[in-house]
C-alpha cells in the first residue's frame, strides 16, 4: 500500500517516468512506444484533477477520496513500471548491433519512396475506415476489426516517421509530424470527440520518443505542450455541448463543424487554475481518482463486495462473438459497474469509464492492483519490443501484428472487457492489412535485394 500526500504520489509518477523512457531506450531503440504511450493516458485522467486538491482548501470531491485514489493508482503505476521492467530483463534480446543495421536490409535509398507510399496507404485507409466504412456499418457485429483497421492511421504515421528518421529526410518529418497533430482535429470533426484523436497523437509522440531520444532540455517544450494541452482541453470542455448538440441532433455538416470549432478555438482561453469553471471542467474528466476513492470506501464500509476476478472472466470471453455464444455473459457497461461499487448515481447517457485503476481495485484490491498493473506493463513492453524489432528488421507484417493491438491496449480509461475486445479486433485487422499488402512488401524485399547484388564487392 503507498501512503503519502498528493505531493509525494507525484513525485513517485516523475520517476517512473523517467524509468519508462530509459527502458525504451535500453536496448537500441527497440521500442515503439506503447509503454509510455499508456503512461500518458492513465495520467491524463489522473494527474490533473490530483494537482487541484494540493491545494487544501480546494474542493469539488470528497478530497479523501481524490487522495485514496490517486494513492492507489499510484501504486499501480509502480506496478505498471516493474512489469515493463521485469519483461525487459527477461527477455531474450538480440544485441544492439544487429537491431541497428538490420534496417538496411529492407530500407535502402531505392525502396525509400516506396516504404513511403505504404505507409501513406495505411494512413489513407485508416481515415477511409474511420470516416466512411465505420459508421456505414455500425451495429453489424465488425465494430472490433473495423475499429482495429482505423488503427492504420496511427501505424502509417510512425512508419513514415521511422523512415524519416533512418533517412534523415526533414521535409518528410515535417509532413508526418503535421499528419499526427491533425488528429485530435480530425475526431473532433466527424465523431465530435476530442479523445480518440488525442489517444492517437499520444501513441505517436511516446513512438518519436522512442526513435529520436530528445535531449534533456527537451523537457521544456514538453511541459509548454503539457500546458497547451490542458488548455485546448478547457477551451474545448466549455463550447463541448453545445458542438455536440450541433454535430449530432442538428445534423450539421463538415463544414458547419469546422466553423463552430474555428469559433470556439478563436476564443482560446489559456487554463487558469484560480478559474472556477476550468478547475471544475479539470475535475470532471480529467480526475479518475474520485472513483476509485469511492470505490475504496464503498467496500470498506462493506456496502459491496470485491469482484474476485468477475469482470476479468467478462473480459476473457469478449472476443467470442455472440452468434457462437449466445449465453456469452453479458457486459453491463462501465457506468453500471462504477454505479455500484462507487454508490454513485449517473445520469442517463453519461459517458462513465471503467479504467484499469478502478476495475483491478474492485477485484483484488490493494494487492491486485500492484500484481495486475505488473501484468499489464509486462505484455504492453513484451509487445512493443516484438513490434518495435520487427520495424527496424523490415518485417512489416510482424511489425503490424504486433503494433496494433499493442496501441488497444492503451484505453487507460476503458473496461478491460472493452480492451481485450479491442485488441482482438485489431489483431485480425493487422492480419488482413498486412495480408492485403504482403505483395507489395515482397516487391520492396526483391528490391532491396536487387540493390544489394549490384554494390560492388
Amino acid at each position: 500500500m503507498i501512503s503519502g500526500s498528493i505531493a509525494e504520489c507525484l513525485a513517485v509518477w516523475v520517476l517512473v517516468a523517467v524509468l519508462l523512457v530509459w527502458s525504451q531506450w535500453r536496448w537500441g531503440g527497440a521500442s515503439c512506444g506503447i509503454p509510455f504511450a499508456y503512461f500518458l493516458g492513465l495520467a491524463i485522467i489522473h494527474v490533473p484533477g490530483a494537482v487541484l486538491y494540493l491545494d487544501p482548501t480546494y474542493e469539488f470531491y470528497n478530497p479523501q477520496f481524490v487522495e485514496t485514489g490517486f494513492q492507489i493508482t499510484t501504486l499501480g503505476v509502480v506496478g505498471f513500471m516493474v512489469g515493463v521492467l521485469i519483461a525487459g530483463t527477461r527477455a531474450r534480446i538480440p544485441r544492439r548491433r544487429h537491431v541497428t543495421s538490420a534496417k538496411s536490409d529492407v530500407v535502402s535509398a531505392d525502396t525509400v519512396p516506396e516504404i513511403n507510399r505504404l505507409a501513406w496507404g495505411f494512413l489513407i485507409f485508416g481515415f477511409v475506415v474511420q470516416l466512411v466504412i465505420e459508421p456505414a456499418l455500425r451495429g453489424l457485429y465488425l465494430t472490433a476489426v473495423l475499429s482495429g483497421l482505423s488503427q492504420l492511421t496511427v501505424a502509417g504515421t510512425c512508419l513514415g516517421l521511422y523512415l524519416a528518421h533512418i533517412t534523415g529526410d526533414k521535409a518528410m518529418l515535417r509532413r508526418w509530424l503535421i499528419v499526427a497533430s491533425a488528429f485530435p482535429a480530425v475526431t473532433l470533426l466527424t465523431s465530435a470527440f476530442l479523445g480518440y484523436g488525442v489517444s492517437a497523437l499520444l501513441v505517436v509522440v511516446s513512438f518519436a520518443v522512442a526513435l529520436f531520444r530528445p535531449r534533456l532540455w527537451s523537457i521544456f517544450p514538453f511541459a509548454m505542450a503539457m500546458f497547451l494541452g490542458i488548455s485546448i482541453f478547457v477551451t474545448y470542455s466549455r463550447d463541448r455541448n453545445d458542438y455536440r448538440a450541433a454535430a449530432w441532433q442538428e445534423g450539421a455538416s463538415l463544414g458547419q463543424r469546422a466553423e463552430r470549432v474555428m469559433n470556439t478555438f478563436t476564443n482560446f482561453e489559456f487554463v487558469d487554475l484560480d478559474n472556477p469553471k476550468h478547475r471544475a471542467n479539470i475535475d470532471l474528466r480529467l480526475n479518475q481518482n474520485d472513483l476509485v476513492g469511492a470505490a475504496e470506501a464503498h467496500i470498506a464500509s462493506r456496502r459491496a463486495d470485491y469482484a474476485n476476478g468477475e469482470t476479468f472472466w467478462v473480459a476473457l470471453v469478449a472476443p467470442i462473438p455472440r452468434i457462437l455464444w449466445p449465453d456469452k455473459p453479458q457486459f453491463g457497461g462501465s457506468g453500471d459497474v462504477v454505479a455500484d461499487y462507487t454508490g454513485y448515481s449517473f445520469a442517463d447517457g453519461t459517458s462513465v469509464g471503467l479504467g484499469q485503476a478502478l476495475e483491478f481495485f474492485i477485484n483484488f484490491g490493494w494487492t491486485g492492483v500492484f500484481w495486475c498493473y505488473v501484468l499489464y506493463g509486462a505484455v504492453c513492453r513484451r509487445l512493443d519490443m516484438h513490434a518495435g524489432f520487427a520495424l527496424r528488421a523490415g518485417r512489416f507484417r510482424s511489425f503490424l501484428i504486433f503494433f496494433m493491438p499493442g496501441v488497444t491496449l492503451m484505453q487507460s480509461g476503458g473496461a478491460l472487457a472493452e480492451v481485450v475486445g479491442s485488441a482482438a479486433g485489431a489483431f485480425v485487422a493487422a492480419l488482413l492489412s498486412s495480408a492485403l499488402a504482403d505483395r507489395y512488401l515482397t516487391r520492396i524485399r526483391a528490391k532491396a535485394r536487387d540493390a544489394r547484388l549490384k554494390q560492388p564487392g
